[in-house]
């Protein structure tokens, strides 16, 4: 057995008063961490509810975004041709109105 020196118990006092400053910043963090993780928490969750009162499944919104982006092609189609239906049905008009 070796003889515990004078220096032996310096360095153990040493090394847990670095670990107990060490444990000391990781709770601080450890505080931090948890105090953004809440916030972001509250930020989806309103997210979330607006979605939901949108009518949104904040769950699927890859099908929500592709069923929209569907129905609104199918809007733009039928606005186009109801546009250029309209042209057709003008375009003999304009060509009396300005003579050609």
């Amino acid at each position: 057995m070796s003889v515990v020196t004078e220096k032996d118990i310096e360095d153990l006092i040493h090394k847990f008063v670095n670990t107990n400053s060490r444990l000391d910043v990781l709770k601080q963090n450890k505080a931090k961490v948890e105090a953004v993780l809440d916030s972001r928490r509250q930020d989806l969750k309103k997210v979330m509810d607006q979605a939901i009162k949108s009518n949104f499944d904040p769950n699927k919104i890859h099908e929500e975004l592709q069923r929209l982006y569907e129905v609104l092609s199918v809007k733009v189609s039928v606005l186009t041709t109801e546009v250029e239906d309209g042209e057709n049905m003008i375009r003999p008009m304009l060509k009396e109105i300005q003579g050609i």
